[in-house]
């Protein structure tokens, strides 16, 4: 059951960091509203799943979420010439936080 909350944790946050990236490169501003409520909605439920399983394994979860992200991005990155940072840019606290969208 640990691992399976584990899973779902990770997954949303992978998810979540896909709209944070879709919000911030996307060139389109008639996108953008459905992204933020795509980033509100896997907000609540990472957030969900963090309360229930991975409060002391955080920072682990978001590099290897990064990684993951990064690795699958790559086509895409050599098609728009966009380059991701080798780290997130993005902290735990700014992503779970409702207020932020990345400028």
């Amino acid at each position: 059951m640990v691992d399976e909350r584990k899973y779902k944790a990770a997954s949303f946050l992978i998810q979540l960091l896909s709209h944070l990236l879709l919000y911030a490169y996307w060139n389109h501003p008639y996108y953008l509203p459905h992204w933020t409520d795509e980033i509100d909605n896997f907000r609540l439920e990472f957030a969900i799943e963090l309360a229930v399983s991975l409060s002391g394994n955080l920072q682990s979860c978001l590099r290897t979420a990064w990684l993951l992200l990064s690795k699958s991005t790559g086509k895409s990155e050599s098609k728009s010439g966009l380059t991701l940072p080798v780290d997130c840019p993005c902290t735990i606290e700014k992503i779970l936080d409702e207020d932020w969208l990345p400028g």
